[in-house]
């Protein structure tokens, strides 16, 4: 977030956040309008333009923030404590859903952000993602007990499968309301299936 923004209290500066998250959540980046989003946050377009200096620059600004505050729930379950894999995805999954129930506006405009194709913004936010995934997500596997693993089976085969499952399943559903329930139910079996398949027998 930028200066101007930053020196805002607290409570003007959710309302904002929030505002963005309720407009960009509901509509794709050209039909969402910073018009919609001041009148959500409840303050004038031209105050708002005076804290960010176009749509493409809250966009994103929210975005980072967004991802900020997952990281930032997902830290506090530890599962980078956790040696093994299917276990770390289980609770992964299982935070995961929780952070959903919490912030449901933020979810649903995470999902819409990351698949966002206007020329704007798109190549931001895949640079954000793409450094999301080399510097964040496979911290998380410092400590996984790889002598489970079928000799076939490389911890990056197992991540990089979960990483795709989850891509297309977003992807798939980034029209719809998510279920939080259906989610786990969905992914629980994928993850038992794999299990069964990447580990070696009896472990």
């Amino acid at each position: 977030m930028n200066e101007r923004f930053n020196n805002l209290p607290n409570e003007k500066q959710l309302k904002i956040i929030n505002g963005a998250l309720d407009v960009f959540g509901k509509y794709e980046y050209k039909k969402a309008t910073m018009e919609e989003i001041a009148k959500s946050a409840g303050i004038s377009k031209g105050l708002l333009f005076h804290y960010f200096n176009s749509k493409k620059e809250l966009f994103i600004d929210v975005y980072s923030h967004g991802i900020k505050v997952i990281q930032s729930e997902l830290k506090e379950a530890n599962l980078e404590e956790e040696t093994d894999f299917f276990e770390l995805m289980r609770k992964s999954i299982k935070k995961k859903i929780s952070i959903m129930k919490q912030y449901p506006s933020l979810t649903n405009f995470l999902i819409n952000a990351y698949y966002e194709t206007h020329n704007d913004v798109a190549k931001e936010i895949g640079q954000i993602n793409s450094s999301i995934k080399s510097e964040t997500i496979f911290s998380y596997f410092n400590n996984i007990d790889l002598s489970k693993f079928r000799e076939d089976i490389s911890l990056e085969i197992a991540i990089n499968t979960f990483l795709w499952i989850a891509d297309g399943y977003l992807n798939s559903k980034k029209t719809t309301i998510l279920n939080a329930n259906d989610i786990y139910l969905e992914f629980s079996k994928y993850i038992d299936l794999y299990e069964r398949l990447f580990y070696k027998v009896g472990e």
